[in-house]
């Protein structure tokens, strides 16, 4: 089984969740012996956080500056549009394509044993987006079901499969995502000192692009409702919640760092109070298991995949209960045993998503496509 080879392609954001997990998937099955390659469609010059080895097709554009939202979705529209992200990918020779997203799906055509990896069916829930856009990924997401098997990155994901696109669920099969115990565990950390923050002050730390179903604003807004002395630190594209930081009043005690590499990433969990993620559409929330797994009391969503990530390891709530969310905070970080029991509880969750439980999901797979 191992002799087979294995093309792993991508073209999701370097710095989103839905690539850490497929980098996971590709890197799990190599230290388990199997010939994979990773290939990825970048809409950026310069890539440097690609897995060894990687293939890199730059799309169309790719010269323009995204430091602007629009510009970044002019370029993503307009690549996604004449296909050149999946025709960058025709002609490999590997014996299994596992695709990471709906955008690679028209590749199905020109491959028989393709897995496609399903993160989730944002584009079914949030109806903020525009009509070309909606109707792009509705057309994509109408060509699940000619990949051989679909991953789910959770029970949650899965179940929306079966309900919004009517997809056998034998043809799904859950594969949780991991964290990287070598670089996300409890330790010491410097960022107070890095940041030049006080000793008496309350970090309160959000990692997420501030994207609608984010719910960053909620976020900047729930620091409004707490003491002078909490800090919040943003990790994640901050397009639009800059402004509104500036409109409450709220610039000095919001520091946004944009986006992150993995240690300064670990650096932040282990150096704050609280993990605050009252986000609205997940397919899994792999910030919130990189928290618990760094030993940072988490307050997160009831909704979508969360409270299945969470369990009863974490504070799950109405992800607009400003009022619960602030007598949470003030709660943990004015109880020691809470806080304690909390860190306790997360450690021990995070553990259920091993790089063993995952591998064992992803060879049952690769198993049963080359039985069909």
């Amino acid at each position: 089984m191992k002799s087979l080879s294995i093309d792993i392609i991508n073209d999701q954001h370097i710095f989103s969740g839905t690539y850490t997990h497929i980098v996971k998937i590709y890197e799990n099955l190599r230290i388990h012996g199997y010939d994979s390659k990773f290939y990825h469609f970048s809409l950026q010059s310069d890539i440097n956080s690609l897995p060894p080895g990687a293939v890199i097709k730059e799309g169309l554009f790719s010269f323009l500056n995204s430091k602007y939202s629009f510009i970044y979705n002019l370029k993503l529209g307009a690549n996604f549009l004449i296909g050149k992200n999946w025709r960058s990918f025709k002609g490999l020779d590997g014996n299994i394509q596992i695709l990471s997203g709906p955008t690679l799906l028209p590749l199905t055509d020109y491959y028989h044993n393709t897995v496609v990896v399903g993160h989730d069916l944002y584009y079914l829930n949030h109806r903020g987006r525009s009509t070309i856009e909606q109707l792009y990924m509705k057309k994509m997401y109408n060509l699940f079901n000619k990949s051989k098997f679909i991953i789910t990155d959770s029970e949650f994901t899965k179940k929306e499969f079966t309900r919004r696109l009517q997809i056998n669920k034998d043809k799904i099969k859950v594969v949780y995502p991991y964290f990287d115990s070598s670089i996300f565990h409890p330790g010491e950390s410097n960022i107070r000192d890095i940041l030049n923050i006080g000793e008496n002050e309350k970090i309160l730390l959000s990692v997420a692009g501030d994207q609608p179903n984010k719910n960053i604003e909620t976020v900047i807004r729930l620091l409004k409702l707490l003491p002078d002395n909490y800090k919040l630190i943003r990790v994640g594209r901050n397009f639009g919640t800059i402004k509104l930081a500036s409109e409450l009043n709220l610039g000095k005690r919001v520091i946004f760092l944009g986006n992150v590499d993995s240690d300064m990433l670990a650096n932040l969990y282990r150096g704050s109070d609280i993990f605050i993620f009252p986000s609205l559409f997940e397919g899994f929330g792999i910030p919130v298991l990189e928290a618990m797994a760094s030993g940072i009391p988490v307050i997160t969503s009831d909704r979508a995949s969360l409270p299945e990530v969470v369990g009863d390891a974490g504070i799950v709530c109405d992800p607009f209960d400003l009022e619960f969310m602030r007598d949470s905070i003030l709660e943990i970080t004015e109880n020691d045993s809470l806080k304690a029991e909390l860190v306790r509880k997360g450690l021990e969750r995070s553990k259920i998503f091993s790089s063993e439980r995952q591998f064992e999901a992803l060879n049952a797979i690769i198993k049963k496509v080359c039985e069909q």
